[in-house]
């Protein structure tokens, strides 16, 4: 395998177009350095907030009683999710719970005719300060309208806007090192997002390495030496992955050498290794699949696009949101490490073994792909062709026991469809929600669309074919289900023991055994039911598992027609 990772690692480094390409975008980051440094810093430019509703957590410690107005404004506001504190919240604030405190003091009267206090305290060390401070300023202004009016009607006298916000920051908002001052936000958010860049230019590498071999035909003569088709691929796919390590290393020394002060080095070196190794495993994939230049590009580039707006949605989400949740986000613990804030062990030990063992898997399937000559050759088989061939593998293993095979065929198809649902939910709850809004008919459009999403996803494997005896789809649905309930419930559970007691997740996981995982068992049964039936009956069975998997969720939520 060496000899394939040398042979790759020459064909980079003799690319000229791609040296050319690296060069330009070595210069471009040195060039970006100095503006997104001590000018951005200096010139404290604002966040545009997005138009999510329930988005900025926000604590609100009310002194006075004389704030009807201010308070109205306050929770009418649906871009805030505001809880109200009799006592100072300042811990919370600093534990990202909250990403800002309204302190309405006791001297506050919106009848007196007087200006009026209204402290505003936000954390400083990440970009939601501008976020919550753009929303609330405008409230302010709102309710500050408001007052005026209501002084006029009661006095019959012109007065000035009566709201003055004072402003207090817990930390700088800038970072200041060796007489030279960086911009918070350059460090927490754009350091992650320029590590990725090297990734993008892999795009061309993978082509060239892989479907640019097969184009050309110098595959064949690669297949015929005495090395294993697994170990060709591994190789190829090593090359890269060595190249684009060494840049992000790179990359960082770069960063280093100006000065700017990031921390844990290594630290974000080795997470960073081990994102682009399961990127550019997937890429492989999609790669070694495609049985043309163009089909690879379009592929690949729609899958680093993909990759690329999931990282700003991640990184913006813990902005505006500041929740324990985005720990487990590879390139937000990226971030905290960039930027020094205290990271917890439990969802970097967890992340890193998730992003092993998915590396593990796609360089599995790249060994697999490589191995058959209709996919090296062509022509390729199609995706349901291809899931049938696993399918049938798995049940050729347990020929002489084949409620074996179908159940574990039943038990990954459940946990293949927990991502792929989240992947799609999250992607539609967004849109829906920002050309919608927040509203009780919007809550229940989504659990609709979701619910069919799920039911649709957790037998998928159930409508191939030349699965014997259909009449047991019904049973092996209800596997899925269970399977796809156990996924679920284990996500449940590591995402809320950041915020929860041991006490209450065994609560939920009580609960959700009570209730949930028969729901589950029953709607992917009768879809399972629905596909021995045929096209006409499983819509009807489809529809009336989604329609139970909606009513128990409207239950749960509180949520009535």
């Amino acid at each position: 395998m060496f000899p394939i990772v040398k042979h790759e690692l020459e064909d980079i480094l003799f690319n000229r177009r791609y040296m050319a390409g690296f060069i330009v975008q070595v210069l471009l980051l040195i060039a970006l350095l100095p503006i997104f440094s001590s000018q951005l810093a200096e010139s404290n430019p604002s966040l545009l907030t997005p138009d999510i509703k329930e988005f900025i957590p926000v604590g609100v410690l009310q002194v006075s009683d004389k704030s009807d107005i201010l308070m109205q404004e306050l929770l009418e506001e649906k871009k805030l999710d505001i809880t109200i504190y009799k006592e100072n919240p300042m811990d919370k604030l600093l534990n990202g719970e909250i990403a800002a405190i309204v302190v309405i003091p006791r001297d506050y009267d919106e009848d007196a005719i007087k200006e009026i206090p209204v402290w505003l305290i936000v954390s400083s060390s990440n970009p939601k300060r501008e976020s919550v401070s753009d929303v609330l300023i405008n409230l302010f202004d709102r309710a500050s309208k408001k007052i005026s009016e209501k002084r006029k009607e009661k006095l019959g006298v012109d007065s000035q806007e009566p709201i003055i916000i004072k402003r207090e920051l817990l930390t700088p908002v800038v970072i200041e090192k060796d007489g030279n001052r960086f911009s918070s936000f350059f460090i927490g958010y754009l350091i992650p997002i320029a590590l990725f860049f090297p990734l993008f230019m892999s795009g061309g590498l993978i082509v060239d390495s892989v479907v640019g071999e097969k184009e050309k035909k110098t595959i064949e003569a690669l297949l015929t030496l005495p090395i294993k088709r697994e170990k060709i691929i591994q190789g190829k796919l090593l090359g890269v992955f060595s190249w684009i390590t060494f840049q992000c290393f790179f990359w960082l020394l770069i960063l280093r050498i100006f000065g700017i002060p990031f921390e844990n080095f290594w630290g974000i070196l080795l997470l960073l290794s081990l994102i682009n190794l399961s990127i550019l495993s997937t890429a492989f994939v999609i790669a070694t699949y495609s049985s043309s230049v163009k089909e690879a590009n379009i592929s690949l580039m729609l899958f680093y696009v993909l990759a690329f707006i999931s990282i700003i949605i991640s990184l913006s989400l813990e902005f505006f949101n500041p929740r324990g949740f985005y720990d487990f986000i590879p390139f937000n613990i990226i971030s905290s490490l960039s930027a020094g804030d205290p990271i917890r062990i439990m969802p970097v030990v967890f992340t890193i073994i998730t992003l092993i063992g998915y590396s593990i898997a796609m360089m599995r399937v790249n060994s697999e792909l490589f191995k058959r000559d209709d996919v090296i050759f062509g022509p390729a088989p199609s995706i349901p062709q291809l899931a049938g061939s696993c399918i049938d593998y798995i049940l050729r293993r347990f020929e002489t026991r084949p409620y074996i095979g179908k159940s574990i065929v039943s038990i990954i198809s459940g946990i293949i469809a927990l991502p792929i649902s989240l992947i799609i939910q999250i992607s539609l709850g967004i849109s829906i929600l920002y050309f919608l809004g927040y509203s009780s008919s919007t809550l229940v459009v989504m659990i609709a669309i979701f619910a069919l999403l799920e039911e649709i996803l957790k037998p998928m494997a159930l409508f191939y074919a030349r699965i014997e005896r259909k009449r047991d789809l019904a049973i092996y649905g209800g596997i899925a289900g269970i399977s796809f309930f156990t996924a679920e419930s284990l996500l449940i559970l590591i995402s809320s023991s950041f915020s929860m007691p041991l006490w209450m997740l065994y609560r939920i996981f009580t609960l959700r055994m009570s209730s949930t995982l028969l729901i589950h068992i029953i709607s992917s049964s009768m879809v399972g039911y629905g596909i021995y039936k045929g096209k006409k009956e499983f819509v009807i069975y489809l529809l009336l598992a989604t329609y139970i998997h909606v009513a128990y969720n409207l239950v749960v939520l509180g949520v009535r027609l």
